[in-house]
């Protein structure tokens, strides 16, 4: 049974490195052949490793760079480096230093000369880590309205379509101070059909079709003043140059590579993950495949004093328990980033024996589905998993095995 998780581990491994953010940005880079001198400017929770790609590309041809990123995230390499700027924001609720990023993101653009070519990286996480909010939106509005879009259960385009209203920046917000800078815009994709207004809250794409979701609270609702529309440049292009839907085909070669059949879902799974945790097991019983690959990411709704886990562990539970005394299957659900939830683990791979392991030590399973306490009977069953760091973010992946 110990070969069933190797081969699970080894499966995500592959699908992970097929869309590490130094690698396809370098790769794409060096496929232009002669490149321009650039300043470069990366956002989100893979910048560090964005940055470091195109560092490897351009070299001597990177005049500065500037890169905003979870604390934890950054390199000593780039920290070492003089060209480079490191500076931290808030995630995932927004926080001063995401506003202190915004000044310092302003500041690096208005620096740059006049007609220079600016290359941004944008990935996963941009929203929270950067602001520059609209007059009159402090930041306890806006980590309020984060906290309780998070808690609810709304899909980041929804939570996004807010934000937006709430920035200076986003939206395309930032064109009012990139002008006639020439921007070439690279972006890692953690969203569904990989909509670049919706990636980071659309920096660089203004979205007249956006709508903000329907029976908002009254003080959010109150908030919202809608970015002017900017329109885009001539001089400005961009590619998503990794997403979802790349991992899960280089999971496929991986699995069709160790012998396995595989069926691949193109299904986007946004819906709640307890729901659906069921639901894939079920699929998974009905497949004439040995392994059926998902992507997506659900949705929790937190109770009260919520415990520890995340979306991928609340599923992964959920389908421990549907799965329950069934010897043949597993099921394994973790984020492309390293980090689900409120937790330090990327995620869990769950068996038929996940819950009697577990409750050996005295925790039930409903209790902690129940209490969004995923991490707890996870711990004790031994199916966390723990990667660090990713090098990507391209929302999350799920893989099912079942020996015929």
């Amino acid at each position: 049974m110990e070969l069933e998780r190797k081969h699970l581990l080894e499966i995500y491994t592959a699908a992970i490195d097929s869309v590490a953010g130094d690698v396809v940005v370098k790769e794409y880079l060096q496929q232009l052949g002669s490149l321009q001198e650039y300043y470069v400017i990366a956002v989100g929770k893979v910048a560090d490793v964005m940055m470091q790609g195109a560092l490897d590309a351009l070299q001597e041809k990177l005049l500065k760079g500037l890169v905003i990123s979870k604390p934890e995230n950054f390199s000593g390499t780039l920290l070492e480096n003089p060209l480079i700027d490191c500076v931290a924001g808030g995630h995932p609720i927004p926080t001063t230093d995401s506003l202190l990023a915004g000044k310092k993101l302003i500041q690096f653009i208005k620096a740059i000369p006049d007609n220079a070519y600016c290359l941004v990286l944008i990935s996963g996480g941009t929203s929270s880590l950067v602001e520059v909010l609209q007059e009159g939106v402090l930041l306890s509005d806006l980590q309020s309205t984060t906290d309780y879009l998070l808690a609810s259960g709304y899909g980041i385009r929804e939570i996004n379509s807010v934000r937006k209203g709430l920035s200076e920046i986003k939206g395309g917000g930032l064109w009012k101070y990139l002008r006639s800078r020439k921007v070439q815009c690279l972006m890692i994709s953690d969203v569904q059909g990989d909509d670049p207004s919706v990636i980071g809250s659309g920096l660089l794409f203004p979205d007249d079709k956006q709508k903000v979701p329907d029976n908002l609270p009254p003080f959010i609702a109150d908030l919202l003043s809608r970015n002017k529309q900017q329109s885009l440049p001539e001089s400005f292009s961009w590619k998503v140059i990794a997403c979802l839907n790349d991992a899960k085909y280089a999971a496929k070669q991986k699995a069709e590579g160790l012998g396995y059949s595989v069926e691949l879902i193109d299904e986007y799974l946004n819906d709640d993950a307890e729901l659906m945790g069921k639901k894939l097991v079920r699929r998974l019983e009905q497949s004439t495949t040995d392994i059926v690959i998902w992507g997506g990411e659900t949705v929790v709704q937190l109770p009260k004093n919520a415990g520890n886990g995340g979306r991928n562990q609340h599923l992964a539970l959920s389908a421990a328990i549907e799965m329950s005394g069934k010897d043949n299957m597993w099921l394994l659900s973790m984020s492309t980033d390293g980090i689900d939830g409120n937790t330090i683990d990327a995620g869990a791979l769950v068996d038929g024996r996940t819950v009697q392991r577990g409750e050996l030590y005295g925790v039930s399973a409903e209790y902690c589905l129940q209490r969004a306490n995923s991490n707890l009977l996870l711990e004790e069953s031994g199916d966390l998993i723990f990667t660090g760091a990713s090098r990507t973010n391209v929302a999350d992946l799920l893989i099912g095995l079942k020996l015929l």
